[in-house]
């Protein structure tokens, strides 16, 4: 009995204390909120953060205020990288009114100076510093003015006289993408060359490099591919690019096979040319970056092949039926009488004849389960 009247008088102090707190005693704090520009951008200029720059400045971040006692101090702001600063800013001291509840400041207003209401003092940033942390940094930042990619931490932070911080500070973090390249892989090469490639698959698979693969940009399928068919008429490359794409589509991969559905076949006998292209948020606007165009030619699996090696390849198709159906096949093969052998496709694959001989060389004298079995033709 004793032991639950010690706990109840123990609970009961410290409800009292708490009540008996002073509404001083609230935390002081500054938050830092990230514009939607800033949050999005993909490429941010240092400049960005030269805050005695004068002209249109962009809405980059919120400084949101709380506080209860008026309090000397000033505003330390700073870009961090791996721990190493690559741009700060500072105020004067200036008085912070003790009756702030989460009153937000722009960085447009640091810039060019406010005061909290009821105030006659003017706040603003009154010094700042771009730093380069070392000399890769600023080889990569020289040029183009641009933060190099990777992870980038925002902080806010208010000091008293005596160099103690004040409050509890705010920061948010950034990844800046800076994408530079798109690079093509296959099929084919650098439009322009003498050798014009050659391809046999009627769905070739699209590959191309770039430094712009971060998993939440893909989700969005950031990449426009386009083909263009190359027409006798046509008397340049330029010139075939003014024309409607074969294809255009947004992707989300770096590896895209055309579609067996829903998009003109590619005909045999013809050069295409192919680019990749994207576009992505900056503080500046909207930037774009398009590859290098590669050409290459479609010839079917049966294109240039003489007429007695599509009898010898229609001939071995039909001793496979046989193995399958038996006589049947014959009977399949007086129905096609009138159609001539124009592709062989083994797993959604176009083949040659020779390759045809090789695959059946390889299970001669084998036991195989066949799920699906496709042969195109066309009327003669």
């Amino acid at each position: 009995m004793f032991r639950h009247i010690k706990r109840l008088m123990c609970v009961a102090l410290v409800i009292a204390v708490l009540f008996a707190l002073p509404a001083g005693t609230q935390a002081q704090s500054v938050e830092l909120l990230l514009a939607p520009l800033l949050g999005s951008a993909q490429v941010i200029y240092v400049s960005d953060f030269d805050f005695l720059q004068q002209g249109n400045a962009e809405l980059l971040f919120v400084l949101r205020f709380t506080n209860s006692t008026r309090t000397q101090v000033k505003l330390v702001f700073e870009v961090t990288k791996d721990g190493e600063r690559i741009a700060s800013a500072e105020s004067d001291f200036f008085s912070l009114p003790g009756n702030l509840a989460g009153y937000e400041v722009t960085n447009i207003q640091l810039m060019n100076g406010f005061s909290f209401p009821g105030e006659t003092e003017n706040i603003q940033f009154d010094q700042t510093n771009i730093h380069n942390p070392s000399d890769q940094f600023q080889d990569d930042l020289f040029g183009s003015g641009q933060l190099p990619r990777g992870k980038y931490r925002l902080t806010a932070t208010l000091f008293t006289p005596s160099g103690d911080i004040y409050g509890q500070g705010g920061s948010s973090e950034i990844s800046v993408l800076n994408p530079t390249y798109i690079d093509l892989v296959e099929p084919g090469n650098q439009a322009g060359s003498s050798l014009v490639p050659t391809i046999n698959n009627e769905f070739p698979v699209f590959q191309f490099n770039t430094d712009y693969s971060d998993p939440l940009v893909m989700v969005n399928q950031p990449y426009r591919l386009r083909v263009y068919k190359k027409l006798e008429t046509h008397g340049s490359v330029d010139e075939v690019l003014t024309t409607t794409p074969q294809l255009d589509i947004n992707i989300g991969t770096t590896n895209f096979q055309y579609p067996t559905v829903g998009a003109q076949p590619l005909e045999s006998g013809f050069t295409y040319y192919w680019q990749v292209t994207t576009d992505f948020p900056t503080t500046n606007g909207t930037d774009f970056l398009q590859s290098p165009i590669f050409q290459f030619k479609y010839e079917s699996g049966m294109s240039g092949i003489s007429g007695d090696d599509k009898n010898e390849a229609a001939n071995s198709v039909l001793e496979l039926l046989r193995s399958i159906i038996g006589n049947r096949a014959d009977q399949v093969a007086a129905m096609l009488n009138s159609y001539d052998l124009k592709y062989i496709r083994v797993n959604n694959q176009t083949i040659t004849t020779q390759q045809l001989f090789e695959i059946l060389d390889n299970y001669e004298g084998s036991t195989v389960k066949i799920s699906d079995l496709e042969v195109i033709s066309e009327q003669n």
